[in-house]
């Protein structure tokens, strides 16, 4: 029997968490975007997108697969330290090769040659994030722990940004703060883990027995990885470092918007996988259904009222330089419900009983026809064929997510007329608050007193037609 209580104090810290991961960057976007130039701007994303595949060749699916086994063994201290060494011994190796191949990349390449201390910066915490073990913390679900933390060096790097970063000379201090956040985070997991493991305990070091699953995981985050960063480097290559810097834009506004899906499969992921091992069927069906719903009430609004409103909150983000940001952002705000849905089937039933190899198949088929599309619809179309690139390669894997998930659990988890009822509610919804972007008053003030009434009309909405949501 799972632990409701648990789920849902988890669910909220994770959302917190969530927001923080999302919000504070807006912040500081919001503020670098009017002190550093978009070239510079454009740099630093460039360099930080590179970084995150080398990231992943660090962990190499760790994030995932170190949360699944750490849930199946986590009340066994022996088996739990013995798990947490290997799994860290394994990552310190791909930290290694990681670092040769970035060096290599940035002693040879002249674009990248010119720009050494920016990824000497970057780089570095590459090591501390193998040591970090985040992965652990979340098969535990210390969310308070995480949270708590979380908050503190978030708000430490951006008063930092605040103070320091003034003019594109600062550069390489943006890119430092930036990574003060996770390399902070990642030493106190470390510290913090004596707590849990006991190094004496450990004993047969066996790293063979975690390379396979290890490396479908790699996979899959590679896959997923191309999906949200590489984008940014064909528009870099294909283009320019200003078109990086204004589709950057139009990604942040995407990710802070499709949180809630990895929100709840990541808090859910180890009361699934027993649910599912104790042929708890219904309880299974019941949790994902639930989940589902939570998406459609949250997501399905929130990409009506983003669409309406896109112009009021790319200028309120960035600011007027953005303007060509507006565009590539309404095209990405359809790939809200999809990425929210393949989001809930991946984590709560595809790798919780084991059917990642299904999903890698799924992802590497969106990857090649993402890489396609970006190759074609960029060089006609710039960013927004990037962007049309990006929904058209969401909604595909949503199908096939969608496709195996109905095949393993032998029903229709999709329920497409309750979709249909909330998309027309949130229209509905918006009637009322259509004419407040044309009010003489400052743009924030817009934002947010059309999201308060848009909030209040929709869920007087939902309540008065809530017999036609019970479904």
């Amino acid at each position: 029997m799972f632990n409701s209580k648990k789920i849902n104090i988890n669910l909220i810290l994770n959302g917190i968490l969530t927001i923080l991961s999302y919000g504070f960057p807006l912040i500081i976007t919001m503020y670098v975007s009017r002190v550093l130039s978009p070239n510079v701007i454009g740099n630093v994303s460039f360099g930080t997108t590179l970084i995150s595949y080398f990231s992943l060749l660090c962990m190499l699916g760790l994030p995932i697969y170190g949360m699944r086994k750490c849930s199946e063994v986590k009340d066994n201290k022996k088996l739990l330290s013995n798990t947490i060494v290997e799994l860290v011994i394994v990552s310190l190796i791909m930290f290694i090769i990681s670092i040769i191949l970035l060096s290599l990349l940035v002693l040879f390449i002249p674009s990248l040659s010119k720009l050494k201390l920016l990824y000497v910066i970057l780089g570095l915490g590459l090591l501390f994030e193998c040591i970090g073990c985040e992965w652990f913390y979340k098969a535990i679900g210390d969310y308070k722990y995480i949270t708590n933390r979380t908050i503190f060096f978030r708000l430490l790097s951006l008063i930092c940004i605040l103070l320091f970063v003034k003019t594109d000379s600062d550069y390489l201090l943006y890119a430092l703060f930036l990574t003060l956040v996770s390399t902070c985070n990642y030493i106190c997991n470390f510290i913090n883990l004596r707590k849990f493991i006991d190094i004496k305990l450990v004993s047969n070091i066996n790293l063979k027995q975690h390379l396979k699953p290890l490396l479908v995981f790699f996979l899959m985050s590679c896959t997923i990885t191309i999906f949200n960063n590489l984008d940014l480097l064909m528009i870099g290559i294909m283009k320019s470092n200003d078109m990086v810097a204004y589709y950057g834009i139009s990604s942040k506004i995407k990710f802070v918007l499709t949180g809630l899906g990895s929100v709840i499969w990541n808090v859910t992921l180890p009361e699934v996988t027993i649910l599912w091992n104790n042929n708890k069927r219904d309880e299974f069906i019941k949790m994902i259904n639930k989940s589902l719903g939570l998406i459609y009430l949250i997501q399905i609004p929130l990409m009506i009222y983003s669409i309406f409103y896109v112009n009021n909150i790319v200028l309120f983000i960035a600011g007027n330089r953005y303007i060509a940001s507006i565009i590539p952002t309404i095209i990405l705000l359809f790939s809200i419900l999809p990425i929210g849905i393949s989001s809930i089937l991946s984590g709560q039933v595809l790798i919780p009983i084991g059917s990642e190899n299904k999903l890698l198949r799924v992802h590497i088929i969106g990857a090649i026809i993402n890489i396609i599309l970006n190759i074609i619809l960029i060089y006609f179309y710039s960013i927004n064929g990037s962007a049309i690139s990006t929904v058209i390669a969401e909604v595909l894997v949503c199908i096939m997510v969608i496709i195996h998930t109905n095949r393993i659990l032998n029903i229709n988890v999709i329920n497409i007329k309750l979709i249909i009822k909330y998309l027309i509610i949130s229209i509905i919804s918006f009637i009322p608050v259509y004419f407040i972007k044309y009010l003489d008053i400052s743009n924030i003030l817009i934002l947010i007193l059309s999201f308060i009434i848009y909030v209040i009309s929709y869920f007087i909405l939902l309540n008065t037609f809530k017999g036609l949501l019970k479904e």
